[in-house]
């Protein structure tokens, strides 16, 4: 897992998943028939791939498509621990609000590099293919 996109408009203050996806238009940056993989914060999304919820989720078939997608967000976690770990990112921004999004894309590009040199260990890396 690297990170192949980051938005290039920050939000000021708390908002939901959704919203920043569809503020930075997430969908826009997909090719032809491309999806990603998303948690419940993005259920509503064309091309996000969630995991079944309510009622629909106890279905077998639905459980099992729901603990591959959990499978495979761990990916995602390890990456985005790598990115928090950078003490730019841990506190309250308060530098220019221009310079916030050039930090997190630089700090995004040092954990792909880390993530070359030292890919995070997964059992699932085989769903990503």
């Amino acid at each position: 897992g690297v990170i192949v996109w980051a938005p290039k408009v920050g939000l000021p203050g708390s908002y939901a998943d959704i919203t920043s996806a569809r503020v930075n238009k997430v969908e826009e940056h997909l090719e032809d028939g491309e999806f990603f993989l998303a948690d419940r914060g993005y259920i509503g999304l064309r091309r996000a791939i969630t995991p079944f919820r309510g009622a629909s989720r106890r279905n077998p078939v639905n459980r099992a498509f729901n603990r591959r997608i959990s499978s495979a967000h761990i990916v995602v976690e390890h990456v985005m621990g790598r990115i928090k770990i950078f003490s730019c990112l841990q506190h309250k921004w308060r530098h220019a609000y221009h310079l916030q999004c050039v930090a997190f894309h630089l700090c995004a590009q040092l954990a792909n590099v880390w993530m070359r040199v030292s890919p995070p260990r997964t059992h699932c890396a085989a769903l990503l293919l």
